[in-house]
């Protein structure tokens, strides 16, 4: 007697999902008009530019439907996962965002050799496409069982509460606190002393800049409540006043990514809650990031203007309404609608890092040895206070020193971003590898980390969304932010929430009760 598999029916082939075979034909489409530009010669700058971002965009495509495809059982708001988000950034950031660069770009990006950018978006091309192969193979069984181990010890139980209704509040007055110490140490965001701080680090301040993390824990936690638990009008207005308090330090702290991540932490809440985004909302905070950039390029000019050292809160609040009222000033139509989006562009554009690698390494400067890759987030996890000598992460401060010629006066710091720390540590080898682990670090987070399942998930969901999508820092500060991170989300967790007993055991439980009394 023939046995047969449950659930295959014999002579039947498998069939392959349309999803799969789109994004195979899209990224032969792409890679092949990339392949034919670089077999040619004939073709002037400018044509090779647009010739390569046409291919990438494809290739994004391809990859879109690919990743999409993996995780189309993931539950509700399926397309809000950090495996689509990461290929639309990347190809965006690396790859549209780079015809900027069919006009001459000033500043320090003035070093980049425009013939570079070309050969640097097929650099960029052949690590989203092995980003994706590491996202479609997905990571060993091991890691995600160890993932989801960390997730049950961190949120146990099926039926759960808030700990308290002012947890929101308990958190980020706790992260206040850890900022008027920073405030008052001049060791705060974009208002310290760069020089001082890398000449003279101090023990206490990466545990008060991990500590000032919680204020993102208390502003998730407080739209949890309002779109999802209470739903109450106190629930509402502890979340805009949390979310108001955040959006005004990052305007003190010259830091639109805080206002950035405040916006996509709500954002992201509101769509797993309630499985939609507010169009009003989306514009309004569209219309905010717009005003924001303007405002803190100009705020960051003017408290630098004839200033060396960290800022005194005193200057900082004077200069707050002087910018805020020159930016609206100025904030004609075409302000508001081109030269605006132009900046953000410009801000989220990548592709500059890559092609001056490429233009100066290993020529110009060797490649690094590609052991700094595991020796680097081993020492940078070592406290302070047990190794008083640990080298200070400068990493932009000496890429914009080494590769954009900055002085070491100016302190500027500028993106590696992940590719390129990869492919200046011994090129498309450990480019290649490098892309393929952090694509099963992605897959790892979306296999395991679904909100849709479990609402506490958010919690974990949104700072790792938010460091995983962007791709500026390099290699060793994104591995020791995501283990720092984990470990404070799993504190967190157990404190603001607690397990309840389910219906049927409530129930029981009163019966028993009442039977004793009888």
């Amino acid at each position: 007697m023939a046995i047969h598999t449950v659930g295959v029916r014999p002579g039947v082939r498998p069939r392959v999902p349309a999803s799969t075979l789109l994004g195979m034909l899209l990224l032969v489409l792409g890679m092949s008009p990339i392949a034919a530009l670089f077999l040619s010669v004939e073709m002037t700058p400018g044509a090779r530019l647009a010739w390569s971002v046409a291919g990438m965009t494809l290739v994004t495509a391809g990859c879109l439907a690919l990743v999409r495809q993996r995780i189309e059982a993931a539950g509700s708001a399926g397309w809000a996962r950090v495996g689509p988000a990461f290929v639309v950034y990347f190809g965006f950031a690396f790859g549209l965002a780079s015809l900027a660069w069919l006009r001459p770009q000033g500043g320090s990006h003035a070093i980049v050799d425009p013939a570079n950018v070309p050969a640097a978006v097929l650099v960029a091309t052949i690590a989203l496409v092995a980003w994706t192969v590491g996202y479609c193979v997905g990571p060993p069984w091991l890691v995600t069982r160890a993932a989801a181990r960390v997730l049950i010890h961190s949120i146990p139980g099926v039926h759960w509460r808030m700990r308290f209704r002012s947890v929101p509040l308990v958190l980020y007055g706790i992260a206040t606190l850890a900022r008027v110490q920073r405030i008052r140490e001049g060791r705060f965001a974009y208002l310290q002393d760069v020089g001082e701080a890398i000449s003279s680090p101090s023990s206490l301040n990466q545990l008060l800049a991990l500590t000032e993390g919680l204020a993102l824990c208390g502003v998730v936690l407080a739209a949890l409540d309002a779109a999802q638990l209470s739903r109450s009008l106190r629930s509402r207005l502890v979340l805009v006043v949390l979310a108001g308090c955040e959006i005004v330090v990052g305007l003190f702290a010259a830091s639109k990514e805080t206002v950035l991540l405040t916006l996509a932490a709500i954002g992201l809440v509101w769509v797993f809650s309630r499985d939609r985004l507010p169009r009003f909302g989306l514009i309004a905070a569209m219309m905010l990031v717009l005003v924001v950039f303007p405002y803190n390029t100009a705020y960051r000019d003017t408290i630098r203007q004839d200033q060396a050292g960290s800022l005194a809160p005193e200057g900082v609040a004077r200069a707050i309404p002087v910018t805020a009222s020159a930016t609206l000033g100025q904030l004609t139509p075409r302000a508001f609608f081109v030269d605006s989006p132009a900046q953000v562009s410009a801000r989220v554009r990548q592709i500059d890092n890559i092609a001056v690698i490429g233009q100066r390494t290993p020529d110009r400067i060797p490649y690094r040895s590609w052991s700094e890759l595991i020796v680097g987030p081993v020492t940078g996890l070592v406290p302070r206070a047990l190794w008083p000598g640990k080298p200070v992460l400068s990493t932009g401060l000496d890429f914009s020193e080494d590769y954009y010629d900055l002085p070491a006066s100016v302190q500027s710091s500028s993106a590696v971003t992940v590719p390129g720390d990869l492919l200046r540590h011994g090129g498309i080898t450990p480019l290649v590898i490098g892309m393929v682990l952090v694509g099963m670090l992605v897959r790892t987070v979306d296999r395991t980390c679904d909100p849709g399942r479990d609402a506490r998930h958010l919690l974990f969901f949104v700072p790792l969304f938010t460091m995983l999508i962007k791709s500026e820092s390099d290699v060793v500060v994104l591995v020791v932010g995501l283990i720092q991170t984990t470990v404070i989300l799993m504190l967190v967790s157990r404190f603001a929430f607690v397990t309840r007993p389910s219906p049927a055991e409530a129930s029981a439980g009163s019966g028993t009760n009442r039977s004793n009394r009888r």
